[in-house]
Protein backbone atom coordinates (compact mmCIF):
# COMPACT_ATOMS: atom_id res chain seq x y z
CA UNK A 1 0.00 0.00 0.00
CA UNK A 2 1.26 3.44 -1.18
CA UNK A 3 1.58 6.35 1.77
CA UNK A 4 -0.53 8.04 -0.01
CA UNK A 5 -3.13 5.25 0.06
CA UNK A 6 -2.58 4.78 3.56
CA UNK A 7 -2.97 8.45 4.75
CA UNK A 8 -6.29 8.01 3.06
CA UNK A 9 -7.40 5.20 4.55
CA UNK A 10 -6.50 6.39 7.97
CA UNK A 11 -8.77 9.57 7.05
CA UNK A 12 -11.57 7.54 6.02
CA UNK A 13 -11.95 5.68 9.06
CA UNK A 14 -11.05 9.06 11.68
CA UNK A 15 -14.41 10.70 9.50
CA UNK A 16 -16.33 7.46 10.12
CA UNK A 17 -15.56 7.87 14.03
CA UNK A 18 -16.81 11.55 13.63
CA UNK A 19 -19.93 10.51 11.68
CA UNK A 20 -20.70 7.77 13.94
CA UNK A 21 -20.33 9.98 17.48
CA UNK A 22 -21.86 12.95 15.44
CA UNK A 23 -25.22 10.80 14.86
CA UNK A 24 -25.14 10.05 18.59
CA UNK A 25 -25.13 13.44 19.85
CA UNK A 26 -21.45 14.68 21.00
CA UNK A 27 -19.76 17.80 20.34
CA UNK A 28 -16.75 17.07 18.15
CA UNK A 29 -13.73 18.82 18.11
CA UNK A 30 -13.62 21.09 14.80
CA UNK A 31 -10.49 19.91 13.59
CA UNK A 32 -11.20 16.40 11.73
CA UNK A 33 -8.28 14.74 13.05
CA UNK A 34 -7.34 12.11 15.80
CA UNK A 35 -6.46 14.71 18.70
CA UNK A 36 -9.06 14.58 21.53
CA UNK A 37 -11.45 11.81 19.55
CA UNK A 38 -11.11 9.15 22.55
CA UNK A 39 -12.11 11.70 25.02
CA UNK A 40 -15.46 12.96 22.89
CA UNK A 41 -16.12 9.51 22.17
CA UNK A 42 -15.84 8.84 26.19
CA UNK A 43 -18.05 11.91 26.81
CA UNK A 44 -20.91 10.61 24.77
CA UNK A 45 -24.14 10.14 26.94
CA UNK A 46 -27.28 8.83 26.37
CA UNK A 47 -29.11 8.13 28.68
CA UNK A 48 -28.23 4.42 29.28
CA UNK A 49 -24.59 2.72 29.16
CA UNK A 50 -25.82 0.15 26.98
CA UNK A 51 -28.14 0.03 23.64
CA UNK A 52 -31.63 -0.95 24.37
CA UNK A 53 -31.61 -5.25 23.74
CA UNK A 54 -33.70 -6.34 21.22
CA UNK A 55 -36.85 -7.35 21.72
CA UNK A 56 -40.55 -8.14 19.72
CA UNK A 57 -41.17 -4.14 18.88
CA UNK A 58 -37.74 -2.32 18.94
CA UNK A 59 -37.54 1.50 18.21
CA UNK A 60 -34.32 2.97 16.63
CA UNK A 61 -33.17 6.33 15.54
CA UNK A 62 -32.10 7.28 12.12
CA UNK A 63 -28.76 5.90 12.64
CA UNK A 64 -30.04 2.49 13.13
CA UNK A 65 -29.56 2.86 17.45
CA UNK A 66 -32.29 1.33 19.60
CA UNK A 67 -33.75 3.78 21.75
CA UNK A 68 -36.75 1.13 23.07
CA UNK A 69 -37.42 -2.59 22.82
CA UNK A 70 -41.09 -4.50 23.97
CA UNK A 71 -41.56 -7.92 24.43
CA UNK A 72 -45.10 -8.45 22.61
CA UNK A 73 -46.93 -8.45 26.07
CA UNK A 74 -45.04 -5.00 27.08
CA UNK A 75 -46.11 -3.70 23.87
CA UNK A 76 -49.76 -4.59 24.25
CA UNK A 77 -50.19 -2.88 27.40
CA UNK A 78 -48.51 1.04 25.76
CA UNK A 79 -51.38 3.39 25.69
CA UNK A 80 -48.81 5.43 23.56
CA UNK A 81 -45.94 5.30 22.14
CA UNK A 82 -42.30 6.52 23.65
CA UNK A 83 -41.05 9.76 23.66
CA UNK A 84 -39.03 10.67 20.64
CA UNK A 85 -35.50 11.57 20.97
CA UNK A 86 -33.88 15.05 20.92
CA UNK A 87 -31.03 16.56 19.36
CA UNK A 88 -30.01 20.10 19.02
CA UNK A 89 -30.46 21.15 15.47
CA UNK A 90 -33.17 18.34 14.23
CA UNK A 91 -36.85 18.63 14.62
CA UNK A 92 -37.58 14.62 15.40
CA UNK A 93 -41.62 15.01 13.58
CA UNK A 94 -42.49 11.07 14.87
CA UNK A 95 -42.39 7.41 14.87
CA UNK A 96 -43.30 5.91 11.56
CA UNK A 97 -45.72 3.90 12.66
CA UNK A 98 -48.51 4.60 14.96
CA UNK A 99 -49.45 2.74 18.10
CA UNK A 100 -52.69 1.02 16.53
CA UNK A 101 -50.76 -0.57 13.42
CA UNK A 102 -48.25 -1.74 15.74
CA UNK A 103 -51.20 -3.56 17.60
CA UNK A 104 -52.22 -4.83 14.19
CA UNK A 105 -49.29 -5.94 12.56
CA UNK A 106 -49.01 -8.76 14.88
CA UNK A 107 -45.26 -9.80 13.99
CA UNK A 108 -41.54 -8.41 15.24
CA UNK A 109 -41.03 -5.13 13.96
CA UNK A 110 -38.72 -2.24 13.66
CA UNK A 111 -40.20 1.44 13.95
CA UNK A 112 -37.92 3.97 13.28
CA UNK A 113 -37.49 7.91 14.48
CA UNK A 114 -38.17 10.70 11.66
CA UNK A 115 -36.25 13.40 11.68
CA UNK A 116 -35.28 16.65 9.69
CA UNK A 117 -33.10 19.52 10.44
CA UNK A 118 -34.59 22.11 12.18
CA UNK A 119 -33.92 24.63 9.70
CA UNK A 120 -35.93 22.90 7.28
CA UNK A 121 -33.11 22.57 4.93
CA UNK A 122 -31.26 20.27 3.20
CA UNK A 123 -27.92 19.35 5.00
CA UNK A 124 -24.59 17.94 3.38
CA UNK A 125 -21.85 16.97 5.21
CA UNK A 126 -18.44 16.59 3.06
CA UNK A 127 -14.94 15.62 4.25
CA UNK A 128 -12.46 17.21 2.08
CA UNK A 129 -8.54 15.90 2.84
CA UNK A 130 -5.37 17.09 1.56
CA UNK A 131 -4.86 16.29 -2.03
CA UNK A 132 -8.35 16.25 -2.64
CA UNK A 133 -9.97 18.16 -5.40
CA UNK A 134 -11.44 21.29 -3.33
CA UNK A 135 -13.91 22.29 -5.97
CA UNK A 136 -17.62 21.29 -4.86
CA UNK A 137 -20.14 20.36 -7.75
CA UNK A 138 -23.42 20.37 -6.82
CA UNK A 139 -26.24 19.29 -9.89
CA UNK A 140 -29.65 19.95 -8.97
CA UNK A 141 -32.85 20.23 -11.11
CA UNK A 142 -33.92 23.20 -12.07
CA UNK A 143 -37.40 24.97 -12.82
CA UNK A 144 -38.88 28.01 -14.33
CA UNK A 145 -38.69 30.49 -11.79
CA UNK A 146 -36.54 28.22 -8.97
CA UNK A 147 -33.99 29.60 -6.81
CA UNK A 148 -31.37 27.68 -4.84
CA UNK A 149 -29.67 28.91 -2.26
CA UNK A 150 -26.33 27.43 -0.40
CA UNK A 151 -24.63 28.24 2.15
CA UNK A 152 -21.01 26.55 1.68
CA UNK A 153 -20.18 25.54 5.20
CA UNK A 154 -17.02 28.07 5.09
CA UNK A 155 -18.71 31.75 5.17
CA UNK A 156 -19.98 31.82 1.92
CA UNK A 157 -22.96 31.52 0.18
CA UNK A 158 -25.01 32.14 -3.32
CA UNK A 159 -28.30 31.31 -4.83
CA UNK A 160 -28.34 29.53 -8.33
CA UNK A 161 -30.65 29.11 -11.35
CA UNK A 162 -28.46 26.92 -12.91
CA UNK A 163 -26.83 23.63 -12.45
CA UNK A 164 -24.88 22.86 -11.17
CA UNK A 165 -23.89 24.89 -8.01
CA UNK A 166 -19.93 24.97 -8.20
CA UNK A 167 -17.67 26.19 -5.05
CA UNK A 168 -13.69 26.16 -4.39
CA UNK A 169 -12.91 25.72 -0.56
CA UNK A 170 -9.51 27.01 0.72
CA UNK A 171 -8.48 23.85 2.32
CA UNK A 172 -9.42 20.85 3.39
CA UNK A 173 -11.47 19.68 6.25
CA UNK A 174 -15.35 18.90 7.27
CA UNK A 175 -18.05 21.41 5.33
CA UNK A 176 -21.80 21.17 6.21
CA UNK A 177 -23.73 22.41 2.79
CA UNK A 178 -26.80 23.78 3.78
CA UNK A 179 -29.03 23.88 0.51
CA UNK A 180 -32.85 25.20 -0.14
CA UNK A 181 -34.92 26.49 -2.99
CA UNK A 182 -38.00 28.88 -3.52
CA UNK A 183 -39.69 25.51 -4.63
CA UNK A 184 -38.02 22.27 -4.56
CA UNK A 185 -34.21 21.52 -3.61
CA UNK A 186 -33.50 17.80 -5.50
CA UNK A 187 -30.27 16.50 -5.81
CA UNK A 188 -29.12 14.86 -9.53
CA UNK A 189 -26.82 12.45 -10.11
CA UNK A 190 -23.56 13.35 -8.18
CA UNK A 191 -20.57 14.41 -8.87
CA UNK A 192 -17.41 11.69 -8.83
CA UNK A 193 -16.36 14.42 -5.74
CA UNK A 194 -19.79 14.33 -4.08
CA UNK A 195 -19.81 10.10 -4.36
CA UNK A 196 -15.75 10.83 -2.97
CA UNK A 197 -16.67 12.59 0.40
CA UNK A 198 -19.90 12.87 1.31
CA UNK A 199 -20.90 11.11 4.43
CA UNK A 200 -24.07 12.75 5.62
CA UNK A 201 -27.59 13.48 3.25
CA UNK A 202 -29.95 14.70 5.36
CA UNK A 203 -33.25 16.22 3.34
CA UNK A 204 -35.18 19.20 4.04
CA UNK A 205 -38.65 19.75 3.85
CA UNK A 206 -38.42 21.58 0.54
CA UNK A 207 -37.05 18.18 -1.39
CA UNK A 208 -37.63 14.57 -3.00
CA UNK A 209 -35.32 11.73 -3.16
CA UNK A 210 -35.02 11.49 -7.15
CA UNK A 211 -33.30 9.14 -8.85
CA UNK A 212 -29.55 8.18 -8.45
CA UNK A 213 -29.39 11.25 -6.05
CA UNK A 214 -26.86 9.78 -4.07
CA UNK A 215 -26.01 6.85 -6.17
CA UNK A 216 -22.13 5.14 -5.14
CA UNK A 217 -21.67 7.60 -2.66
CA UNK A 218 -19.23 4.61 -0.94
CA UNK A 219 -18.61 7.12 2.22
CA UNK A 220 -22.83 8.07 3.19
CA UNK A 221 -23.23 6.88 6.72
CA UNK A 222 -26.37 8.70 7.48
CA UNK A 223 -29.45 9.72 5.79
CA UNK A 224 -32.67 11.03 7.44
CA UNK A 225 -35.91 11.05 5.10
CA UNK A 226 -38.28 13.65 5.86
CA UNK A 227 -42.14 12.98 6.92
CA UNK A 228 -44.02 14.39 3.56
CA UNK A 229 -41.41 12.37 1.31
CA UNK A 230 -44.04 10.10 -1.03
CA UNK A 231 -41.34 8.14 -3.11
CA UNK A 232 -37.84 7.09 -3.13
CA UNK A 233 -36.86 6.67 -6.77
CA UNK A 234 -34.56 4.30 -8.80
CA UNK A 235 -30.97 4.00 -7.67
CA UNK A 236 -31.44 6.56 -5.35
CA UNK A 237 -28.96 5.16 -2.91
CA UNK A 238 -27.53 2.19 -4.99
CA UNK A 239 -24.54 1.10 -3.88
CA UNK A 240 -23.66 3.29 -0.50
CA UNK A 241 -21.66 0.76 1.17
CA UNK A 242 -21.08 2.11 4.35
CA UNK A 243 -25.30 2.82 4.68
CA UNK A 244 -25.85 0.90 8.27
CA UNK A 245 -29.59 1.78 8.85
CA UNK A 246 -32.27 3.76 7.25
CA UNK A 247 -35.66 5.19 8.42
CA UNK A 248 -39.09 5.30 6.35
CA UNK A 249 -41.41 8.11 6.94
CA UNK A 250 -45.01 6.85 7.41
CA UNK A 251 -45.81 9.40 3.79
CA UNK A 252 -43.50 7.09 1.42
CA UNK A 253 -45.60 5.36 -0.35
CA UNK A 254 -43.12 3.97 -3.37
CA UNK A 255 -39.12 2.89 -3.07
CA UNK A 256 -38.61 2.19 -6.78
CA UNK A 257 -36.27 0.05 -8.69
CA UNK A 258 -32.62 -0.54 -6.87
CA UNK A 259 -33.23 2.62 -4.48
CA UNK A 260 -31.04 1.02 -1.94
CA UNK A 261 -29.60 -2.31 -3.67
CA UNK A 262 -26.26 -3.04 -3.42
CA UNK A 263 -25.46 -1.19 -0.03
CA UNK A 264 -23.58 -3.90 1.57
CA UNK A 265 -23.56 -2.62 4.69
CA UNK A 266 -27.36 -1.79 5.21
CA UNK A 267 -28.44 -4.06 7.80
CA UNK A 268 -31.61 -2.66 9.45
CA UNK A 269 -34.40 -0.85 7.42
CA UNK A 270 -37.69 0.44 9.38
CA UNK A 271 -40.25 0.07 6.89
CA UNK A 272 -43.23 2.54 7.65
CA UNK A 273 -47.14 1.28 8.50
CA UNK A 274 -48.29 4.40 7.04
CA UNK A 275 -49.27 4.03 2.84
CA UNK A 276 -46.37 2.07 1.48
CA UNK A 277 -47.74 -0.29 -1.63
CA UNK A 278 -44.54 -0.52 -3.73
CA UNK A 279 -41.52 -2.13 -3.41
CA UNK A 280 -40.10 -2.36 -6.53
CA UNK A 281 -37.65 -4.77 -8.05
CA UNK A 282 -34.39 -5.32 -6.53
CA UNK A 283 -34.87 -2.78 -4.25
CA UNK A 284 -32.82 -4.07 -1.59
CA UNK A 285 -31.59 -6.59 -3.20
CA UNK A 286 -27.01 -7.81 -2.49
CA UNK A 287 -27.90 -5.72 1.20
CA UNK A 288 -27.20 -7.04 4.77
CA UNK A 289 -30.66 -7.48 6.01
CA UNK A 290 -31.11 -9.14 9.24
CA UNK A 291 -35.19 -9.49 9.35
CA UNK A 292 -38.00 -7.80 6.98
CA UNK A 293 -41.05 -6.49 8.47
CA UNK A 294 -43.38 -5.76 5.41
CA UNK A 295 -46.38 -3.69 6.69
CA UNK A 296 -49.75 -4.91 5.87
CA UNK A 297 -50.01 -2.04 3.23
CA UNK A 298 -48.29 -4.41 0.64
CA UNK A 299 -49.91 -6.86 -1.59
CA UNK A 300 -47.12 -7.62 -3.64
CA UNK A 301 -43.56 -8.81 -3.65
CA UNK A 302 -42.01 -7.84 -6.66
CA UNK A 303 -39.12 -9.45 -8.31
CA UNK A 304 -35.57 -9.94 -6.90
CA UNK A 305 -36.51 -7.45 -4.07
CA UNK A 306 -34.69 -9.14 -1.37
CA UNK A 307 -32.72 -11.32 -3.28
CA UNK A 308 -28.83 -11.76 -2.02
CA UNK A 309 -29.11 -11.03 1.21
CA UNK A 310 -26.69 -13.24 2.87
CA UNK A 311 -27.70 -13.32 6.66
CA UNK A 312 -31.27 -12.73 6.34
CA UNK A 313 -33.02 -15.25 8.47
CA UNK A 314 -36.79 -14.50 9.01
CA UNK A 315 -38.96 -13.32 6.46
CA UNK A 316 -43.47 -12.61 7.86
CA UNK A 317 -46.20 -12.26 5.69
CA UNK A 318 -49.27 -9.97 6.17
CA UNK A 319 -52.51 -11.57 5.59
CA UNK A 320 -52.68 -8.61 2.70
CA UNK A 321 -49.72 -10.41 0.62
CA UNK A 322 -51.26 -11.24 -2.41
CA UNK A 323 -48.79 -11.96 -5.04
CA UNK A 324 -44.91 -12.99 -5.03
CA UNK A 325 -43.00 -12.33 -7.92
CA UNK A 326 -40.35 -13.98 -9.41
CA UNK A 327 -36.78 -14.59 -7.07
CA UNK A 328 -38.20 -12.00 -4.62
CA UNK A 329 -36.39 -13.86 -2.24
CA UNK A 330 -34.06 -15.69 -4.30
CA UNK A 331 -30.36 -16.39 -3.01
CA UNK A 332 -30.86 -15.36 0.87
CA UNK A 333 -29.00 -19.11 2.13
CA UNK A 334 -29.38 -17.94 5.30
CA UNK A 335 -33.24 -17.61 5.21
CA UNK A 336 -34.50 -20.29 7.55
CA UNK A 337 -37.81 -19.44 9.07
CA UNK A 338 -40.95 -18.34 6.72
CA UNK A 339 -44.23 -17.45 8.81
CA UNK A 340 -46.84 -17.60 6.47
CA UNK A 341 -49.20 -18.73 9.71
CA UNK A 342 -51.50 -15.37 9.03
CA UNK A 343 -52.71 -16.11 5.64
CA UNK A 344 -55.95 -17.29 5.09
CA UNK A 345 -55.62 -17.84 1.57
CA UNK A 346 -53.06 -18.74 -0.58
CA UNK A 347 -51.09 -15.61 -2.52
CA UNK A 348 -49.62 -15.97 -6.14
CA UNK A 349 -45.76 -17.18 -6.40
CA UNK A 350 -43.64 -17.75 -9.09
CA UNK A 351 -41.41 -20.76 -9.53
CA UNK A 352 -38.04 -19.33 -7.95
CA UNK A 353 -39.54 -16.85 -5.35
CA UNK A 354 -37.37 -18.97 -2.86
CA UNK A 355 -35.32 -20.52 -5.02
CA UNK A 356 -31.63 -20.81 -3.17
CA UNK A 357 -32.78 -20.36 0.29
CA UNK A 358 -31.52 -22.32 3.31
CA UNK A 359 -31.91 -25.99 2.86
CA UNK A 360 -33.34 -26.39 6.46
CA UNK A 361 -35.55 -23.76 5.39
CA UNK A 362 -39.45 -23.98 7.49
CA UNK A 363 -42.60 -22.92 5.95
CA UNK A 364 -44.99 -22.08 8.77
CA UNK A 365 -48.64 -22.57 7.98
CA UNK A 366 -51.32 -21.87 10.10
CA UNK A 367 -53.42 -25.05 10.16
CA UNK A 368 -54.08 -28.35 8.49
CA UNK A 369 -56.53 -27.03 6.00
CA UNK A 370 -53.87 -24.14 4.97
CA UNK A 371 -51.10 -26.78 5.30
CA UNK A 372 -53.13 -28.60 2.49
CA UNK A 373 -54.28 -25.57 0.49
CA UNK A 374 -50.24 -24.14 0.13
CA UNK A 375 -48.90 -28.21 -0.45
CA UNK A 376 -51.82 -28.35 -3.28
CA UNK A 377 -51.25 -24.88 -5.08
CA UNK A 378 -49.46 -24.11 -8.38
CA UNK A 379 -45.37 -23.47 -7.32
CA UNK A 380 -46.17 -23.33 -3.61
CA UNK A 381 -45.99 -27.56 -3.98
CA UNK A 382 -42.31 -27.27 -4.70
CA UNK A 383 -42.00 -26.41 -1.54
CA UNK A 384 -44.03 -29.10 0.14
CA UNK A 385 -41.66 -31.24 2.05
CA UNK A 386 -40.70 -27.76 3.68
CA UNK A 387 -43.49 -26.88 5.06
CA UNK A 388 -45.38 -27.81 8.64
CA UNK A 389 -48.04 -26.21 10.30
CA UNK A 390 -46.30 -23.67 12.82
CA UNK A 391 -45.87 -20.08 13.39
CA UNK A 392 -47.11 -16.78 15.35
CA UNK A 393 -50.55 -17.65 14.44
CA UNK A 394 -50.80 -21.44 14.14
CA UNK A 395 -54.28 -23.59 15.22
CA UNK A 396 -54.25 -26.92 17.10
Amino acid sequence: MSIVSEVHRIMNNIAAAYTACDGKGAIMPTAQNSANLAETIDSISQGSDTEAEPKYVNFIDVDGTRLYSYTESEIQSLSSLPQLPTREGYTYQGWNWTLSEILAYGFPLTVGAVRVPSDGKTHLTFDLYEGDDLTLSIPFYEGTGWEISIDWGDGTSGVYTTSPAEHIYAGCGRYTVCADSNNYFMLKTPSNIIRQRLSKAEFGVRSKIKASCCNECHLLRLITIPEGITQIESNAFYGCNSLPAVVIPASVEAIRTYAFADSKSLHTVAFPGGTLWGLDDSAFSYDRLHTVSIPQSVTEINSFVFRNNPILQFVALSPSIQKLKSAAFVNNNYLKSIDLSALTTVPVVETNTFFSISDDAVFYVRNAAMLSAFQSATNWSALASKMQIGGKYAES
